[in-house]
């Protein structure tokens, strides 16, 4: 457990530090009772924005997994902002229990990102949070093969951060972003691409292959 704090994502040392130091005040002060209260809630935090070392999977023919949580859904859509053509849709869902540190599911070049504002419906439902505010990056893969991933907003979740920018290389399982707080992380892959998770699976980012981009013997 000390060993998956140590490191803490950037993301959410201003607030640490912030909730210690009025923890500290709070003591100094003579309110322990708040002081404690102030104090649980940094360990929660350190708890929520901390950051582990991953095992990366690399394999440029593996769609690894971008964000730990649950296999929410895994649907056959038609993707006509980006890809316009069908596609494979797996949502994952982010308690506020996982690691929110989101990393590249792949090897690639960004050649788009979108934000899109909106709701803060509840992140679990696949389908009433379609109209969630989300960030989209789209990549290329050296194969020439297109695929892209949304970090989606939840009822908790009010901050999304990604440092992908167009024009952008990164290597598969690298940080790229957070989503503070509950939420959920949408990936869309080839139609073609032959699947190794099923509804109800746990996933680590990083770790876990979702997908194989060809069929492997």
């Amino acid at each position: 457990m000390l060993k998956n704090i140590a490191k803490i994502s950037p993301e959410g040392l201003p607030l640490i530090v912030l909730s210690a130091a009025l923890g500290w005040l709070l003591a100094l002060f003579g309110f322990s009772t708040l002081s404690i209260i102030v104090l649980i809630v940094t360990i929660c935090l350190l708890f929520f924005f901390r950051d582990p070392e991953r095992n990366i999977t690399l394999d440029p023919d593996a769609v690894i997994s971008p964000a730990d949580g649950k296999i929410l859904s895994i649907k056959n859509i038609k993707e006509t902002e980006f890809l316009n053509k069908d596609c494979i849709k797996i949502s994952i869902f982010l308690s506020v229990l996982n690691v929110h540190v989101n990393r590249f599911p792949v090897s690639a070049k960004v050649l788009a990102t979108k934000y899109q504002p909106g709701k803060f419906n509840l992140a679990y439902d696949a389908d009433g949070s379609e109209e969630n505010e989300k960030l989209t990056t789209f990549v290329q893969l050296d194969s020439g093969v297109k695929l892209l991933f949304s970090q989606v907003a939840g009822f908790l979740a009010r901050r999304i951060v990604s440092k992908a920018d167009v024009g952008d290389y990164y290597t598969q399982g690298e940080r790229f972003g957070i989503i503070k707080f509950g939420s959920r992380m949408d990936i869309y892959l080839p139609e073609k691409a032959v699947l190794e998770v099923d509804i109800g699976d746990k996933v680590t980012a990083g770790e876990t292959i979702l997908a194989w981009l060809i069929e492997k013997n």
